[in-house]
């Protein structure tokens, strides 16, 4: 449902208002709320919906900027954006 509600903005927000792109802030992606397991499960298909929407309408999506512990934990995200 949310991933829903985030693509039905970026596509407003694109298409509609006039946005270059879009800066996608990766909720929940903090490592006391979930393992990687768990985000690997339960977050990050979704999230790679929402840069899946994005991407196929602009080529201006930010990039995450994570620590090198971080990105074994979310590289699939970081993939995604490149």
């Amino acid at each position: 449902m949310i991933a829903e509600d985030a693509i039905t903005l970026v596509k407003a927000l694109i298409r509609e208002a006039g946005c270059d792109g879009i800066y996608d802030c990766v909720q929940n992606a903090e490592t006391f709320r979930f393992t990687s397991e768990e985000y690997h499960k339960f977050v990050e298909p979704y999230d790679l919906k929402v840069l899946d929407c994005a991407n196929s309408i602009s080529k201006y999506t930010s990039l995450l900027r994570l620590e090198r512990r971080q990105k074994q934990k979310y590289g699939k995200i970081i993939e995604q954006r490149r």
